[in-house]
């Protein structure tokens, strides 16, 4: 068999046999690849194709400056208002431009007002109050006590029947300060305070259910500001010696019912 002589090429050469290129033609970039990558044909074919280094890194080194001067300059630009309007001298200023009336109006603004109705309309309550009133007045029309346990149970929280003492049981309660001893003088008590408009008054912070109804509405009325038909209504609904009372203490000592405008009866109640 004839033997085939061996192509000394010098890509398939040892590294040793490689002679190394002149210092002045071999870039920094291409020896550090050299140490890596073991392997003289890229070696070879780096040293007569890539840049110098120095070149390219000056370059990009340039580059790069120039971009973190930029974001920086433009950083500042950005956060200069918020920084000024966040300092004191700024706020100092503001302050002292606003008008001293508009600022005393704004300090000593009122409380919202309280609406009255003098005749009860429930198209103009919300759906969850009038509910809870005609589960009041299903007791009432029944003439039993017990029947208000119904509207006692409607929500978990029970309505307060006493300003001083704990209530354990709502309908004894009832029947005890009953003037009758069955709870049928209260449940007429109610149905008279039922039987005109509420006070609306705003007390809490939810938006929906913010408003508190409070019946009848004489009881958030001056006493001694009421007029000729509310003083008719007044005689109405309270006996003549509580309204001595009333008119000597000048305000609200009769029953009252409240009740939330998410449908929770509050509170049936008199002042002790």
């Amino acid at each position: 068999m004839k033997k085939v002589p061996v192509l000394q090429d010098r890509d398939i050469r040892s590294p040793a046999t490689i002679a190394p290129p002149k210092p002045n033609r071999v870039p920094r970039r291409v020896e550090a690849m050299c140490v890596l990558s073991h392997d003289p044909a890229y070696c070879v074919f780096d040293v007569f194709h890539a840049e110098p280094l120095h070149t390219s890194a000056q370059h990009a080194l340039g580059h790069m400056i120039r971009l973190i001067l930029f974001v920086a300059v433009l950083m500042s630009l950005v956060h200069l208002p918020i920084a000024q309007a966040n300092s004191p001298a700024t706020s100092t200023t503001s302050s002292a431009a606003v008008p001293e009336n508009l600022k005393n109006k704004s300090a000593d603004k009122p409380p919202s007002a309280v609406h009255y109705d003098r005749r009860l309309d429930i198209s103009k309550l919300p759906h969850p109050v009038a509910e809870m009133l005609d589960a009041i007045q299903l007791a009432i029309a029944s003439g039993s006590i017990e029947d208000l346990q119904t509207a006692i149970d409607w929500n978990e929280m029970r309505p307060t029947f006493s300003v001083a003492d704990s209530v354990e049981d709502p309908v004894a309660y009832l029947k005890a300060h009953s003037d009758d001893g069955n709870g049928r003088q209260l449940l007429a008590v109610l149905a008279d305070l039922l039987s005109v408009g509420p006070a609306r008054q705003p007390l809490g912070r939810d938006p929906e259910n913010t408003d508190v109804y409070v019946w009848p509405y004489l009881a958030e009325r001056p006493i001694e500001q009421l007029t000729p038909q509310e003083e008719v209504d007044l005689y109405r609904l309270v006996p003549v010696d509580e309204i001595k009372k009333m008119r000597k203490v000048k305000r609200w000592t009769w029953y009252r019912v409240v009740i939330g405008a998410d449908g929770t009866w509050h509170a049936f109640t008199r002042p002790e």
